[in-house]
């Protein structure tokens, strides 16, 4: 990895249980021990790798879980889950370079793990494709400043275009995710089966599965009736934005899934993570979609900033996810993070 490249580590010190001291014999609550190794990840004025941040999320979660919770199960699934709910609070605006800073070192290190989990999927090298990373960092953050500009200072009628402009882009977003679901769950390792009830879609943007809590996506899902049954022309604009590009990108999502399971075997003790990861990715997916549905047919501006905010972490998050991916030829365990859940 590049020595320009910034190195975050985070530790916290394992004090050791002295039983009968304090107030008694009851454990102290769950807190959080973890590291996190290096990425590639520079000084930029969009996202920030916030420690104190990562600390405080990362101790409710194992006091939520009361001790279960898993560097994966954290830092791939809860974080993420976490930072596009709070985008989208205008109040967190203050906050929010840090929850940017989670969804891409969730992305990166889910890129990671996916290529760990199938084996790599980078070329020889790695993601060595003779791009300058740090150049292509910085045209992300580029992209994400000019997202968020939008979202934050631009007129009303400036925000309702935009939204309209980029719905098709997470519409094939979400049906690619949608159909390499699909595939996951029709497809199980060897000697696995899939959870049954893991994945209901009633319709193409009507999607709902187990353990997944994302306020975000429920604000948006009054869209769903009116898709069905257009109350007015942009609505009937949208149920046919919805039609036009359904079977293309699950097709395309299905596609490539089954050649990637052609040629490798999702390992048998991480399928179950997989799924939920996936499924956590297409809800979040689905509610940047239904989110920019309502802001434009509706004329509701505040639901458009909000869209573009949780629209552009996803953005964030799939870019990081692919650095990830294709950065994979030297991972090894020690570029993973790591989290255990003690008594404080």
């Amino acid at each position: 990895m590049s020595a320009a490249c910034a190195r975050v580590a985070l530790t916290c010190a394992l004090l050791p249980l002295v039983v009968g001291c304090g107030d008694g014999d009851d454990p102290g609550p769950w807190v959080a021990s973890m590291t996190l190794p290096a990425l590639p990840f520079w000084h930029n004025d969009v996202a920030t790798i916030d420690a104190f941040h990562l600390q405080a999320e990362a101790d409710a979660a194992c006091a939520a879980g009361e001790g279960s919770t898993s560097a994966a199960a954290f830092f791939l699934g809860e974080l993420p889950l976490l930072a596009l709910d709070a985008l989208c609070d205008p109040a967190d605006a203050a906050g929010s370079r840090a929850w940017l800073g989670d969804l891409y070192l969730s992305g990166y290190f889910g890129g990671l793990w996916l290529a760990d989990v199938m084996g790599s999927m980078g070329g020889p090298g790695g993601g060595d494709d003779g791009k300058d990373p740090e150049v292509s960092f910085q045209n992300l953050m580029d992209e994400m400043a000019v997202r968020l500009g939008v979202a934050a200072a631009g007129s009303d009628a400036e925000v309702l275009d935009y939204v309209r402009s980029e719905l098709y882009f997470f519409l094939l977003l979400y049906g690619y995710n949608k159909g390499y679901l699909e595939v996951a769950l029709e497809q199980p390792p060897p000697g696995l089966t899939a959870p049954p009830d893991f994945l209901a879609c009633p319709t193409f943007l009507d999607c709902q599965g187990p353990g997944i809590d994302l306020a975000v996506t429920d604000r948006f899902r009054p869209a769903l009736a009116k898709l069905a049954d257009p109350p007015d022309q942009r609505w009937k604009e949208m149920a046919r934005e919805a039609d036009s590009w359904e079977d293309a990108s699950v097709q395309q999502g299905r596609g490539v899934w089954e050649g990637i399971l052609e040629e490798k075997t999702i390992a048998a003790d991480r399928y179950e993570m997989l799924l939920d990861l996936s499924l956590g990715y297409l809800l979040a997916a689905e509610a940047a979609v239904l989110g920019k549905m309502t802001a434009y047919a509706d004329q509701r501006a505040d639901d458009g900033r909000c869209a573009i905010r949780v629209g552009g972490g996803l953005y964030l998050w799939s870019n990081a996810y692919f650095g990830g991916l294709f950065d994979s030829g030297e991972a090894t365990a020690e570029d993973f993070p790591t989290l255990q859940c003690v008594r404080d």
